[in-house]
């Protein structure tokens, strides 16, 4: 209780401080506002004990922080993949190649390219489609698969 008491007397003596080495001005509203919620926050510390003897700031502020929106990262992982999917699709029809769909799979944790399926129409030249992809997108000949339907 000693402790609180003291930090109170702290905080307060450090807001009369500041109150007399800041100017007014614009900054000073604002450096005020967030000294004023420090001020709360030490007043009002003490209050979650009688509650619950285990808790923390630590606790309360970890969990809200650390946890990533894993619905976001697989959004942004599907517009990427679709992007670079959409990227290559362009590439090889530059290049001259009829190609009909390609999908594209990452490793889940890495994030790099695990396979790459191109499929063509009426390509003869399959290794130069192989060759195409793994120049645009960084992937290995041996992850590179090539289906080709003839008409």
């Amino acid at each position: 209780m000693s402790a609180w008491l003291m930090s109170i007397v702290g905080v307060v003596s450090l807001g009369v401080l500041l109150e007399i080495l800041l100017e007014d001005g614009q900054t000073s509203k604002y450096i005020k506002g967030v000294f004023a919620i420090a001020v709360v926050l030490v007043i009002v510390a003490p209050l979650p004990k009688f509650f619950n003897k285990e808790w923390s700031y630590e606790d309360f502020f970890s969990a809200a922080i650390h946890q990533p929106d894993n619905d976001f990262v697989d959004n942004i992982d599907a517009n990427q993949l679709a992007s670079v999917e959409k990227y290559l699709k362009i590439k090889l029809q530059d290049d001259g190649f009829n190609v009909i769909d390609i999908k594209i799979e990452y490793e889940a944790n890495s994030r790099q390219i695990k396979s790459v399926e191109v499929w063509t129409k009426n390509s003869s030249n399959l290794v130069a489609v192989i060759d195409c992809v793994t120049k645009n997108i960084n992937v290995e000949k041996s992850n590179v698969k090539i289906y080709n339907k003839d008409e």
